[in-house]
């Protein structure tokens, strides 16, 4: 309960489609492929260099083969960066149709994974700004006000957890306990419940992440070099 739920409702509709219940973990596997084609269409570079280049890195190819839902709510996320770059630099596409694959992306992303919820509501802004800044507001009426409508109903897609977690739970981010100059919102899931690794319990939450991307102790003992989830630092003594 408070989590996104996009992700679930897409599997279950897999499930319900084919009546095989491991079809939900091929969810993974055409976001994937709508990501590939997606960028294709914004650079035109090859189909097989975009997929060989992306399914490269360990972790994506890893949960390729599952349903995990890190590889959705990244895809959908670069989706709006990439988008918001091509708009920004030379643009081979209707610009308004780049904002609403941006825009699209970020409300993808925010109901996948709850930390989405915050990175892409700050997001939105900047993206809009800039596609307002570049393209709309030398356009004609009528698209701008599908550009309003566009930002609207992203804002819209974005905001609709938070604030029911906030009026249900007094908590947009629930179900995380969140301790903010000094109130406490309520949750079931605590931040120290995430410690490990031992030899870096206490340091900041950012250096855990930048030893993990750097591949810090990633071949030290452990019988599989890459595991499914992002984040993870082996737990080996230093």
């Amino acid at each position: 309960e408070g989590f996104p739920p996009l992700q679930d409702v897409l599997k279950g509709y897999l499930w319900k489609l084919t009546g095989n219940i491991n079809a939900g973990n091929l969810l993974n596997v055409i976001v994937f492929a709508l990501y590939v084609v997606a960028v294709h269409w914004l650079s035109r570079a090859p189909l097989i260099i975009i997929a060989a280049a992306i399914a490269a890195i360990p972790i994506i190819h890893v949960q390729l083969a599952s349903g995990h839902v890190d590889n959705l709510s990244n895809l959908a996320f670069a989706l709006a960066l990439v988008a918001s770059f091509a708009a920004a630099t030379k643009p081979r596409r209707d610009p308004l149709l780049l904002f609403a694959l941006a825009t699209g992306g970020l409300a993808f992303a925010a109901n996948v994974k709850l930390q989405f919820v915050f990175l892409s509501t700050l997001a939105l802004p900047l993206v809009a700004v800039l596609f307002w800044a570049k393209y709309a507001r030398r356009d004609e009426r009528r698209r701008i006000v599908v550009y309003f409508a566009i930002l609207v109903a992203g804002a819209a897609a974005i905001a609709w957890l938070p604030l029911r977690n906030a009026m249900l739970y007094a908590n947009p981010l629930y179900p995380i306990e969140i301790d903010l100059f000094g109130y406490q919102l309520p949750g079931v899931i605590h931040t120290t419940d995430y410690g490990n690794p031992a030899y870096l319990r206490g340091y900041p939450q950012i250096l855990k992440w930048l030893l993990s991307v750097s591949e810090f102790h990633a071949f030290d003992q452990r019988a599989v070099a890459y595991t499914i989830a992002q984040g993870d630092t082996p737990d080996t003594a230093m």
